[in-house]
């Protein structure tokens, strides 16, 4: 269910977009640019509560993108603090989540937890 925007001219823009043959997203973006002292960007940053927490399918994209123009693209959680975004082993987290086999730090399940 795409949400409805109140800015016009981004109506209009997601428009021509669309009628380019494009898919317009405003998702997926990185939570955080880390910028150098001569204003050059170090890296990109997706931050997630937890490191077990998959990045959404937007997420992925716009960071394999990144990634293939070069630009370096972290993750960061609290636990695990920054870790280079890897796609495999982001992967391997989405199908970890949706199985519930996914542990916390005191190695109890989620779902158990979730009451799932």
């Amino acid at each position: 269910m795409r949400r409805e925007r109140r800015n016009g001219p981004e109506v209009l823009c997601e428009k021509a977009i669309s009628e380019l043959g494009l898919t317009p997203t405003k998702r997926g973006w990185p939570d955080f640019m880390a910028f150098d002292d001569e204003g050059r960007l170090a890296f990109v940053v997706e931050v997630k509560p937890d490191d077990f927490m998959p990045l959404k399918k937007e997420q992925v994209a716009v960071m394999r993108e990144l990634q293939r123009h070069g630009i370096k693209v972290m993750r960061y959680s609290p636990r695990a603090g920054f870790t280079e975004f890897n796609d495999s082993e982001d992967l391997a987290r989405r199908s970890r989540h949706r199985e519930g086999d996914v542990a916390n730090e005191d190695g109890q399940h989620l779902r158990s937890i979730m009451g799932r």
